[in-house]
């Protein structure tokens, strides 16, 4: 493995994640991350892309990479799995691909591995507020210690701005870019970030590339008008309609078809497929033929609904507007 070459890791969470991915970035090696609950297809269709060279994965989902190699158009012949048994090898020993030990990967320069060069003068500062406040109060650190530092994050809580314009004046910020950012967990994590070229302190700042937010009421659910204090909501891409729509293409039985999202309690919103048949197919079977190809989370579970055509504009584009439209109007009715 060389500088420059392509890594694809299909690791559940386990410690050789870390030691793989940096070890592999220190080398000079591109790292492309797959998700391992995808199924072979959607693996081989991502391996396509990546046109990784090696694959490092483990025991428990060995079976299902090397079915996702089987599908896929690369020339991936090596791959290094971790936590893997022997007898699992032997089950592919006749696949046509070379197995290297994870140990030799990492222990005897398969990955070279080098000391990282360390800058003592950074450039980007990740901090929380407390952290701030050290800065601003500690008598050992000067304004020339932060001479290098071009860009200062913040999150985890809101920075009052009286603390912003007491480290603008020790530090001198002026040549710096201040980002204060919003985020949780659950969306992994940033969803807001201020700026560079409007800077608001105290703002937490506006969405990221798609992703939406709104503010609403926390009484009533109704969405409010600015400077108004409320609960905020975030969404971004889950579920790509057009993934979808070319898996159930591919199916024999259908001439055509529509995904659209639909309101979900839980979820925000739910995969609906609208689609026009070719011969005998059933909603029950269009529905079965995504969970035997898709991961969970992109199944169905808005529905299925056989039509005779998808509406589409004089250009041929899909009108998912029309179709949600028409589901929303015809479920207001039925609660009437």
């Amino acid at each position: 493995m060389k500088k420059g070459d392509i890594l694809s890791v299909i690791l559940l969470n386990c410690p050789e994640f870390n030691v793989v991915f940096f070890g592999a970035n220190m080398a000079g090696v591109i790292v492309s991350p797959l998700n391992p609950s995808y199924t072979a297809e959607e693996i081989a269709a991502l391996l396509d892309v990546g046109q990784a060279s090696y694959v490092v994965t483990e025991g428990q989902i060995l079976n299902k990479v090397v079915e996702a190699l089987k599908l896929s158009k690369t020339s991936i012949k090596v791959v290094i799995p971790a936590h893997t048994l022997p007898e699992q090898l032997r089950e592919h020993a006749d696949q046509g691909l070379t197995f290297l030990d994870f140990g030799d990967l990492v222990c005897n320069g398969r990955i070279k591995w080098k000391q990282p060069k360390m800058d003592p003068q950074p450039t980007m500062l990740h901090l929380v507020p407390p952290m701030l406040n050290f800065l601003l109060n500690y008598p050992g650190i000067k304004s020339e210690d932060f001479a290098s530092v071009r860009q200062f994050f913040c999150g985890a809580a809101p920075v009052p701005r009286n603390l912003v314009l007491a480290l603008n004046s020790k530090f001198n910020l002026s040549k710096s870019y201040f980002a204060e950012g919003y985020g949780l967990t659950e969306t992994s994590p940033v969803t807001h970030i201020t700026p560079p070229f409007a800077p608001k302190y105290g703002s937490c700042g506006g969405p990221l590339p798609n992703t939406e937010a709104i503010v609403r009421d926390v009484e009533t659910g109704e969405s409010l008008p600015a400077n108004q204090p409320g609960e905020i909501c975030v969404r971004g891409p889950q579920v790509a309609p057009a993934e979808l729509e070319n898996l159930l293409l591919k199916h024999p039985n259908i001439a055509d078809c529509a995904v659209i999202g639909i309101p979900d309690e839980d979820m925000g919103e739910k995969p609906r497929a609208y689609v026009v048949p070719r011969g005998q197919i059933t909603e029950d079977e269009v529905a079965r033929y995504v969970q035997e190809h898709l991961s969970e989370y992109k199944f169905l579970t808005g529905g299925v609904e056989l039509v005779e055509s998808i509406p589409k504009s004089t250009t041929g584009k899909l009108l998912r507007r029309q179709l949600k439209d028409e589901y929303l109007k015809r479920l207001k009715d039925q609660m009437e």
